[in-house]
């Protein structure tokens, strides 16, 4: 019989969900984790110097939280003007693009689109002009970055980029932070969460409130809707 995992992360108060998205990561990599000591394909050492890693993320969460937070306060005015977006990552942070993406779709109610690097380019860009935004998440691993910005800043100065670094420079956004390679993953979609909250507000929408409270109840998509 299947098992049920089910994770308790109490109630969340915003509309858009965040703390699921966490907490689901982090009982994955738990999971695996502890599978791979029991099993033998993690020793003890290997174990203890991963969960060091993750409390030295963890640790640095808040002040990339306030960086991020100090950012979008800062550039809420324009991008709240934006009426589409593109999110565009390295293929190791897929996920964290996707996540980001459908944050924004469903609190600023606007088109917003997320590709991995290579599918962005393989077409993606002849859709681009002086009105669209690009969001990067830069972690290092694309070395044809700055080629990209170079040849993108040809149509739009709308090109942001969000990477670790100590970076503050208008359009670059740096965490400044430094986490293990394995769990850049925690930081990387803050920037894009916080932009959820404080742009949709700036757009006169209150994320919080669904534009239909009762559409999951109707479609019978979720056990628990209250």
């Amino acid at each position: 019989m299947p098992q049920l995992l089910t994770i308790d992360i109490g109630r969340e108060l915003a509309g858009p969900k965040t703390e699921g998205y966490y907490a689901t990561k982090l009982h994955l990599l738990l999971l695996a984790e502890y599978i791979g000591l029991v099993n033998g394909n993690l020793n003890v050492d290997q174990f203890n110097n991963d969960m060091n890693d993750l409390k030295l993320t963890f640790d640095q969460f808040g002040s990339a939280y306030e960086k991020a937070l100090k950012w979008v306060e800062d550039h809420k005015t324009k991008l709240a003007s934006y009426n589409n977006m593109r999110i565009v990552g390295p293929a190791s942070l897929y996920g964290d693009v996707l996540e980001s993406t459908l944050k924004l779709v469903e609190s600023c109610r606007e088109p917003v689109s997320g590709f991995e690097f290579n599918e962005f380019i393989h077409g993606i860009y002849n859709a681009m002009n002086e009105n669209t935004p690009v969001l990067f998440m830069d972690n290092g691993t694309e070395n044809r970055m700055s080629k990209m910005l170079q040849i993108l800043g040809k149509w739009t100065d709308s090109l942001y980029v969000f990477d670790l670094s100590d970076a503050n420079d208008g359009n670059h956004m740096g965490y400044g932070v430094k986490v293990p390679k394995q769990f850049e993953t925690f930081i990387f979609p803050l920037v894009f969460q916080v932009m959820a909250g404080v742009v949709s507000k700036e757009r006169g929408i209150d994320a919080d409130i669904p534009k239909d409270p009762n559409f999951h109840m109707e479609i019978g998509s979720k056990k628990y809707n209250h």
